[in-house]
């Protein structure tokens, strides 16, 4: 009997020090929990575009992952000037409540209608039965709505479910891709392949 106990006391165990072990090496990349979501990657990836630091409203550059349960995040185009050129045009707007407040993820620039539609059928595949999903993206500004409640705006960058990941850049999701493409990572790091560059 002890040998059992012993058995699922060292899973338990091992499982615990997986799930700690990303935000340590990456203290400065995720705020909040991560429900089990993010990996040291998806941590390290953001260091990539610019020098980890501690949030705050000053934090301008450096892209944070924050996550959110899933019924209380929404996706919408939001609808812009058309383009002569390019058609209907729309922002990608990703919203997220929680304790502190209501968060929305926003692309940097229109996209045309059908591409952002597109994305947000993708967003309701890898969100569909999933109780939380992440967002990765770099602080805008803080204010308050009409409520009174805070609003705060990010850059989007990324999301990840435990079904998947979907960034706004190609390789956004991949630490292999970003190491090829030239990423430098700014933390400590016990990752296998790091520095190599296939």
């Amino acid at each position: 009997m002890w040998k059992i106990v012993f058995f699922f006391a060292v899973i338990i165990a091992a499982a615990s020090i997986t799930m700690a072990a990303p935000s340590k090496n990456y203290p400065h990349s995720l705020i909040g929990e991560d429900f089990g979501i993010l990996n040291e990657e998806d941590l390290a990836i953001n260091t990539c575009t610019a020098l980890p630091e501690p949030f705050s409203k000053d934090s301008i550059s450096f892209p944070y992952w924050q996550c959110f349960e899933t019924k209380y995040t929404n996706f919408l185009c939001d609808g812009g000037a058309p383009d002569p050129k390019e058609g209907p045009q729309a922002f990608m707007v990703f919203q997220a409540s929680n304790k502190s407040g209501t968060h929305e993820y926003i692309a940097r620039r229109p996209w045309e209608l059908s591409e952002c539609r597109e994305f947000g059928m993708d967003y309701k595949k890898l969100t569909r039965n999933i109780s939380h999903v992440c967002f990765s993206g770099s602080f805008i500004s803080m204010k308050k709505d009409n409520a009174d409640t805070p609003l705060t705006s990010w850059v989007f960058e990324s999301f990840k479910t435990n079904k998947g990941c979907k960034a706004y850049f190609v390789g956004g999701c991949s630490l292999k891709y970003q190491i090829k493409h030239g990423c430098k990572i700014k933390e400590q790091s016990r990752l296998q392949f790091r520095g190599r560059t296939s």
